[in-house]
């Protein structure tokens, strides 16, 4: 951290590339705030960038309280240049101004056009749109000794943010620093730890998010073994709840009932699918269902579950227009099981998804009951969906794990765990 904060002083470009909470944006603030704080008296204007002007000022201006604001304490105030928000800065050799802006957009960089600009930090340089980074280069030209931070998380290795990496380090114009979880400065030992056993060390989630490294996800994403399938029905459950996909015509309809327990073995809160339905409507088939089939369906399928447990569940999470949700009530009401609490799902992005359930199944925080076929043959055939990958660099599982099959069941998994989530992050 000291050697990347001095170095940022002697090159043009200090380089910060590492796994999320790795600390590189508590180290690039403060050798930002030195080059301001050590910058010449006619050098009196800097910008920090990211992704929305909101994330430039939360990872440079305050940045967990390691920020530039904290570093120069009562020398720093909030006021307005040109009408952009900005920190006035009293530094040694003057006042200076600090500007934030994002750069995602085409147009961002039209704010600052212009501009004389002594130095800049560039917070995750690989998300922003190609005209701010080379409007960043342009405002230094006329400046003596000009400096520029970046930061970046890994992307994909054909990103084209690593060709202008590249040039950079052949014409030596750049201090590159690699960084893991391990390097992070304000992080116990212990709570590194605690993270780094969330992930199956050979998964390339513990490649991106622990090592820092660029990886390419390809094949199997989940691997079930002989612990993660169970008999339901020699566990005692505190609690439960359904989760309902209605699907079309060409998927399926799933309702997949996970259950809560605690492992005192292995001294761990954990959640259990116990029972699941499936059914696929093809418009052809003789087995064609209406909305009030399934309805009625789940009913049976929630009558039959509060028999074996002996309880209601907490509560039934589907997606579901009013239509549905009072078909559901009234098919409830017919099987004398009241009107059981609804909620739709928390739909969290699907990278995040996709990493729970690697850390789950790999944690044996998610088991499957023995009978939960399509759940297991889901999770099993479960792949890594490529294409997304190289279009968005985002590391999430296709939809489908067949040329016909929909990942439907795995989908009321993954919003049942996210239901849990909470329980199933702490003992």
């Amino acid at each position: 951290m000291t050697r990347v904060i001095l170095d940022s002083q002697n090159y043009l470009y200090t380089w910060l590339e590492g796994s999320a909470q790795c600390g590189k944006s508590v180290t690039a603030a403060l050798a930002f705030a030195l080059m301001i704080e050590n910058s010449s008296a006619e050098d009196n204007l800097f910008i920090a960038l990211g992704y929305t002007e909101g994330s430039a000022r939360n990872n440079v201006e305050v940045c967990g309280g390691y920020g530039v604001a904290s570093y120069f304490a009562s020398r720093a105030t909030r006021g307005k240049y040109q009408n952009c928000n900005c920190l006035y800065i009293s530094a040694k050799t003057g006042t200076k101004i600090l500007c934030f802006f994002g750069a995602s957009t085409q147009s961002s960089n039209n704010a600052w056009h212009g501009w004389r600009v002594s130095g800049f930090l560039f917070d995750e340089i690989d998300r922003a749109h190609v005209n701010s980074i080379d409007e960043m280069n342009q405002r230094i030209t006329t400046i003596e000794h000009p400096h520029i931070i970046v930061t970046q998380n890994p992307n994909i290795p054909k990103h084209p943010i690593y060709k202008r990496l590249e040039d950079l380090q052949n014409r030596g114009k750049v201090s590159y620093s690699h960084w893991t979880l391990d390097d992070n400065p304000a992080m116990t030992l212990a709570h590194i730890d605690e993270i780094k056993s969330r992930y199956d060390p050979a998964g390339i989630y513990y490649q991106r998010y622990i090592l820092g490294l660029r990886v390419a996800p390809e094949g199997i994403i989940y691997h079930l073994d002989a612990d993660s399938i169970i008999d339901s029905s020699t566990i005692t459950y505190r609690d439960y709840i359904i989760v309902v996909d209605m699907g079309q015509t060409t998927s399926a309809t799933s309702f997949v009932a996970l259950a809560r327990t605690y492992n005192p073995e292995l001294k761990q809160n954990e959640v259990h699918v116990i029972k699941e339905y499936y059914h696929i409507n093809h418009v052809a088939s003789r087995d064609m269902k209406l909305p009030t089939d399934y309805y009625e369906d789940l009913a049976i399928f929630t009558a039959d579950i509060i028999s074996a447990i002996g309880k209601a569940p907490q509560r039934i999470i589907m997606d579901e227009t009013s239509t549905g949700i009072m078909l559901c009530n009234k098919a409830m009401v017919a099987h004398h099981l009241g009107q059981i609490p609804l909620k739709f799902p928390y739909k969290e992005k699907e990278e995040l998804r996709t990493q729970d359930g690697q850390n789950l199944i790999y944690t044996h925080k998610l088991r499957f009951d023995k009978a939960c076929v399509h759940c297991i043959e889901e999770y099993n055939g479960a792949i890594y969906d490529e294409k997304k990958y190289e279009h968005s660099g985002l590391m999430v599982r296709s939809g489908s794990y067949t040329d016909e099959g929909h990942s439907d069941v795995l989908d009321s998994v993954e919003y049942g765990c996210t239901y849990y989530k909470n329980i199933l992050n702490y003992v």
